[in-house]
């Protein structure tokens, strides 16, 4: 059967998506298993379980998450085998909630960084209108009367800007 170009240019996505989780899923099963060779081992049995699987990867879902519950099953396996640490399905549980915490922090961090410069590019004045509106949170007439504007042009700057930082911080998160 030959795949199409949107099963071609999918699996080129899940490729980069399975790069760009790579760091976070090998420490999470560094954490869970406790021995790095094992980790090591696990994560490639991880990965490559998540690429024979990856019909069933739901795209609208966290792919992190979805890896670390594969990595999970995997590390089951291994310690089958060799047991490096012994952890009960509670406490198994609440490392993986426990390390989503950290995982979401850290994330909420690069994004904060990543702000912060994409802010810092804005000239003088949009930087001024972004920091009254969100630092300061004055609302949109109370801006406009302070810069002897309309509340619909501050409105439309104030969204022309948003995006134009939204775009930044998502070029920025993915360069990284």
């Amino acid at each position: 059967m030959t795949k199409s170009r949107s099963e071609f240019e999918a699996d080129d996505e899940l490729a980069i998506a399975l790069r760009g989780e790579s760091r976070a899923l090998l420490s999470f099963i560094v954490m869970l298993v406790g021995d790095l060779t094992v980790a090591e081992d696990c994560f490639q049995e991880t990965c490559l379980e998540a690429w024979r699987h990856r019909a069933r990867f739901d795209r609208t879902k966290d792919l992190g998450r979805w890896l670390r519950g594969i990595a999970r099953n995997m590390a089951h396996r291994s310690r089958a085998g060799r047991s490096p640490l012994s952890l009960s399905e509670e406490h198994e549980s609440s490392l993986a909630t426990a390390w989503t915490t950290v995982e979401s922090d850290h994330r909420s961090d690069e994004r904060h960084s990543a702000l912060r410069h994409c802010i810092d590019q804005l000239e003088d004045d949009q930087r001024s209108l972004v920091e009254l509106r969100y630092n300061d949170h004055h609302s949109h007439d109370t801006i406009a009367r302070q810069l002897g504007r309309t509340t619909a042009a501050v409105k439309m700057k104030v969204s022309r800007l948003r995006r134009r930082l939204q775009e930044c911080v998502k070029r920025r998160l993915g360069s990284e």
